[in-house]
């Protein structure tokens, strides 16, 4: 009898175990899926990020380039994102161009450091839960700014 209890407990503790890991799926990379607006959760400062197709230039084909905008703790903020195979989650950012509002200096260092953390972007991930992961690595680490769609 106790060993039947001890089955149907682990059993139980597995089930629920296994819903809370199915909660956020990462979907197979697709680049079309990325353009919307987005907000970075459990941020410092209010960061929006908003994600537009077919950016025009000489250098580069439409279809492989978005124009990425948006307002960081202090300014607004502007790059791009390129990318070679629409269904890899291979992807390079660009140098970012901002506005030179004054701010607090505490602002200002969280913007520089989410700023240098974009422009090291390598890859991306989106989830089942409405949400995109961008991952950069740098000399000192490496980590994932995560983005909400609004």
């Amino acid at each position: 009898m106790k060993a039947l209890v001890f089955v149907c407990l682990a059993a139980l503790t597995m089930s629920f175990s296994g819903c809370e890991g199915n909660k956020d799926t990462v979907f197979p990379a697709n680049a079309e899926q990325l353009t919307g607006n987005w907000t970075l959760i459990e941020a410092d400062y209010p960061v929006t990020l908003l994600i537009e197709r077919g950016l025009q230039t000489w250098e580069r084909e439409p279809d492989k380039a978005f124009r990425l905008s948006g307002e960081s703790s202090v300014n607004l903020y502007t790059t791009t994102l390129t990318y070679k195979d629409p269904a890899a989650a291979d992807i390079t950012i660009g140098p970012v161009s901002s506005t030179k509002r004054a701010g607090p200096p505490e602002a200002l260092a969280f913007e520089l450091t989410y700023f240098n953390r974009l422009q090291a972007v390598t890859r991306y991930e989106l989830t089942s839960q409405n949400r995109l992961r961008l991952f950069y690595t740098q000399e000192n680490g490496s980590g994932v700014l995560v983005f909400e769609k609004r």
